[in-house]
């Protein structure tokens, strides 16, 4: 993650990356282009424990 970007590679095309709120509302999305890459702002998002889920893995981040 970098500067309120999580960067996603070696994902399947067009699998969509998605990013939850503590109560299980999805917060931000973004669907994986061609070359397997995509990009998630974060910025936006109110302080808070997200949890992120993708085609590959699921795992919390903590937006400051």
């Amino acid at each position: 993650m970098e500067a309120g970007n999580l960067c996603f590679q070696q994902l399947p095309k067009g699998s969509k990356v998605s990013v939850f709120a503590a109560n299980g509302t999805e917060a931000l999305s973004a669907v994986v282009d061609g070359t397997g890459k995509t990009v998630v702002n974060t910025s936006s998002l109110p302080k808070g424990i997200y949890v992120v889920k993708s085609a590959t893995q699921t795992f919390k981040i903590t937006n400051k």
